[in-house]
């Protein structure tokens, strides 16, 4: 998890996942992992974030791999279309590029885990060394805890070997989001594979039913948003309005549905924006501390807040994740979904297209006026193991 601006643009990680694949068909070794960076890593101190060392990388000669075979292991999360992807790429692309290029044969595999088991069973297999996983693509808040042991292979080094994979972003957010650790530092660590940020799928079809707009407009004395425009004006004061109105529990029918499992990082998503925008934070990245931080009672308020939308939301929604968000929303009890852009073809199936808008979600207002969005940057990154 990343406290970012909601602000990422283009397409540009698609690309990336390609790049890194094409490296690691060129570096790769027979029997090993795509690159051996073998030797104790150090961690930050406490206090001072400084670069982790890294010892020299051992990199395969072309010349040795012509005319043999080789197999990519790559493990990603279960059921989530963007880690799929890099190996769909892969074959479809560059087993073609691979043996065109380099005069060699490659072939893919692909072992997955859910979101909350996926960094066990990393941490598992590299601990032991069990060389089972060439790449890996995580979350991006599990950087640390696989850079700081030594598991995963710094993508400086790498890109010490292949410049052109020394990529502009988009958006600096891309970088300092999905590669930077220690936090303050510019050490990078893989490659941004799929980016993400919580927006608001919404039901427009409802919106613009010429009956549903006078009733609002007669309890509330203003028009429902029709527009993207009109969307980005909403605070979390007004969308209120209309979570409320389009409340029917007698209809099975409900305003809007967040994420509350606590199930992994599931409500943890949903609730920082809360707490950045009520203006607390969760730590210092400097000294690691919660203390006096997290425990404030602006926290305490951004929960209570948070709480409050409950009672806009279907009932068990204290227990939603990301798939009980999507099933809510496509099913129709919930007229808006605060929800991961990635999701985007689940939340829009063939029987809503033309009747569902995504806009920015909701801010905070500020004493001058001015809309506040803080939300989180999800997604992940792919790396060498």
């Amino acid at each position: 998890m990343q406290r970012k601006e909601s602000a990422i643009k283009g397409h540009k990680w698609f690309v990336i996942s390609s790049l890194v694949l094409i490296l690691a068909f060129v570096i790769m070794a027979v029997g090993s992992p795509v690159l051996a960076q073998q030797g104790v890593i150090g961690t930050a101190e406490k206090g001072v974030n400084k670069p982790i060392k890294t010892p020299p990388l051992k990199v395969a000669d072309h010349a040795t791999m012509k005319g043999k075979s080789y197999q990519m292991a790559i493990l990603g999360i279960g059921g989530w279309p963007p880690s799929k992807l890099s190996v769909d790429l892969a074959q479809k692309y560059f087993t073609k590029y691979a043996k065109d290029t380099y005069g060699y044969d490659v072939r893919f595999t692909f072992q997955e885990s859910p979101f909350s088991a996926l960094f066990q069973k990393a941490a598992a297999s590299l601990a032991t060394k069990a060389n089972e996983y060439n790449l890996i693509i995580s979350d991006s808040q599990w950087l640390g805890a696989l850079a700081e042991p030594g598991w995963i292979v710094c993508a400086d080094d790498i890109i010490k070997l292949e410049p052109s994979l020394d990529i502009e972003w988009a958006s600096p957010v891309l970088q300092t989001s999905y590669q930077v650790y220690p936090d303050g530092t510019d050490q990078r660590w893989g490659f941004p594979q799929e980016a993400d940020v919580v927006v608001l799928f919404v039901r427009k079809d409802m919106m613009s039913n010429p009956t549903e707009r006078a009733n609002f407009k007669d309890k509330y004395g203003r028009d429902l948003p029709q527009t993207y425009e009109d969307w980005v004006k909403e605070d979390f004061d007004s969308f209120q309005q209309i979570a409320g109105f389009f409340t029917r529990p007698d209809k099975q029918m409900y305003g809007t549905v967040m994420q509350y499992s606590k199930e992994y990082d599931f409500m943890s998503m949903f609730l920082y924006p809360f707490w950045f925008s009520f203006g607390n934070d969760i730590w210092n990245p400097n000294t690691r501390n919660v203390y006096g931080i997290l425990n404030k009672p602006q926290s305490a308020k951004a929960n209570e807040y948070n709480k409050l939308y409950l009672k806009y939301q279907p009932q068990g929604a204290i227990n939603y994740g990301i798939s009980e968000n999507a099933d809510a929303f496509t099913q129709g009890k919930a007229m808006t979904a605060f929800q991961w852009a990635a999701m985007g073809p689940t939340m829009i199936p063939d029987n809503l297209k033309d009747k569902v808008m995504v806009v920015p979600p909701p801010g905070f207002k500020k004493p001058d006026g001015s809309i506040y969005r803080l939300y989180c940057v999800g997604g992940q990154r792919i790396q060498y193991a």
